[in-house]
């Protein structure tokens, strides 16, 4: 629903060299730390607009009481930014991002808050992780938002603007979550009380309280590149990979190998071809046989 949503959604994922990007609810990695914060983004991003639209009904959003009292689904209620110039009007339907970050912690959060985590407990450290991840893509919805501005008067002169509230392109939340997939921190359930988070790394007492703003995950992640039946990896031996791809980019050569490097084949295939409009209303073609240089990776 996500994807359908946000297009770009299916591109950030498929930046994942060599990651598998489906993940267990079990899952402890920085894949799964991504996966949770995308989808917390998705959610947030995707509500934020059609409250906007008016395409999600206000009452019937809170009927499974997924909607905080008092909270109502429209226009923006944002406050007026202190560097607008005063002569321009702040009004207009903005994106309603808070109703958008509050119907998306209450929703998305629902199954980690849910029933109890005894104290120093895997469940309880994997709760707390996908609610920090949660937020995490959450605020990055909110950082990405922007003012947008609608220019009044004659013969287009722009001697007064209206501005509002808007989101962001979902993309740049992507790109954003990207790079905090790369830099999520590792932590664990601290040692004293068993109940919050805490960095492996960092002496000092204020520093080892994860950043509310980046990503966390428990567990390393396996190396994707090896096949590994447990847990139901492949591995890339005899993927199929592209040499036009930027080096580095989604299904490149360069990546998705693994340094083992690449052998290239040529392969036969029947296609359609020579496709024409028969009366009355069908579409024939002809088989053709097309060649083509494959490259695999070793």
């Amino acid at each position: 629903m996500i994807a359908a949503a946000h297009p770009s959604l299916e591109g950030d994922l498929s930046r994942f060299a060599n990651a598998c990007t489906a993940t267990s609810p079990a899952a402890v990695t920085r894949e799964a730390a991504f996966a949770h914060a995308i989808t917390a983004a998705g959610v947030s991003h995707a509500v934020a607009r059609a409250c906007r639209q008016a395409a999600v009904d206000s009452d019937e959003a809170g009927r499974d009481g997924s909607r905080p009292a008092g909270a109502a689904c429209g226009c923006s209620t944002a406050l007026r930014p202190n560097n607008l110039p005063r002569d321009w009007l702040w009004g207009g339907c903005g994106d309603d991002l808070l109703f958008g970050y509050t119907f998306a912690r209450t929703f998305v959060d629902a199954r980690e808050t849910e029933g109890s985590h005894p104290r120093r407990s895997d469940r309880l450290a994997r709760a707390l992780m996908n609610l920090h991840n949660n937020e995490a893509g959450r605020r990055a919805v909110f950082n990405a938002a922007e003012v947008a501005c609608k220019c009044h008067g004659l013969s287009g002169s722009c001697s007064l603007r209206t501005c509002w509230q808007q989101l962001g392109q979902f993309s740049r939340t992507g790109d954003r979550l990207l790079t905090l997939y790369t830099a999520a921190e590792r932590v664990r359930l601290d040692a004293r009380r068993g109940t919050k988070l805490r960095r492996l790394r960092g002496r000092r007492r204020g520093s080892r309280k994860p950043d509310g703003a980046g990503l966390v995950f428990l567990t390393e992640s396996p190396d994707y590149c090896l096949p590994d039946s447990n847990r139901g990896l492949p591995g890339t031996r005899g993927r199929r990979c592209w040499l036009d791809r930027p080096n580095g980019g989604p299904h490149s050569c360069l990546s998705l190998c693994c340094g083992r490097g690449f052998e290239s084949r040529l392969f036969t295939t029947a296609e359609k071809c020579d496709c024409r409009f028969k009366w009355c209303c069908r579409v024939r073609c002809d088989w053709c046989p097309v060649t083509r240089l494959i490259h695999l990776c070793k």
